[in-house]
């Protein structure tokens, strides 16, 4: 296992080295693709984003040529944060490896409350124009500082 702490919740190592034990404890807030789980530890409230083990030719990939999905998600939100922009912060990375390669991973980060855009359903655009503006006025934010999110899909993005 390989295990990428933040320092400052260093106390929280034992808990995370038993990860899945971790999320028998923990509410599942999303089941799909990956699961979200949240949990409080020793009163710092977490979430735990598990991603699925990849399939079998990305779990080489993963393993020894690009960094996995929890890695950039921890790189990415330090890359926001720096920039200014609110993004939760990064608790752990946690990477379990198997002979073939990259098995399960997870990314922890502290709990923010929030909804993703996946709220505004089937509203029409003047029910949702001030959320809609603030969208396009947060990714102009992120263009000014040469940042693209690549990814912009309604379940990646919490508005608080």
């Amino acid at each position: 296992m390989k295990l990428l702490l933040n320092p400052k919740y260093a106390f929280l190592r034992s808990y995370l080295e038993r990860i899945s034990e971790l999320l028998e404890q923990g509410t599942m807030i999303h089941a799909g693709r990956n699961r979200l789980f949240v949990i409080e530890i020793e009163n710092v409230k977490i979430c735990i984003k598990e991603y699925r083990k990849p399939m079998f030719f990305n779990r080489m990939v993963y393993r020894f040529f690009r960094p996995s999905k929890g890695l950039r998600a921890w790189q990415h939100s330090e890359i926001l944060r720096q920039a200014g922009f609110d993004s939760p912060e990064n608790v752990a990375y946690i990477q379990n490896n198997t002979f073939l390669g990259i098995g399960v991973c997870y990314y922890v980060s502290l709990y923010q409350e929030g909804k993703t855009l996946y709220h505004w359903g089937n509203k029409s655009l003047e029910e949702i124009y001030v959320q809609v503006r603030s969208l396009a006025l947060l990714t102009a934010r992120l263009h000014d500082c040469r940042l693209l999110l690549r990814d912009y899909t309604p379940g990646n993005i919490l508005q608080t």
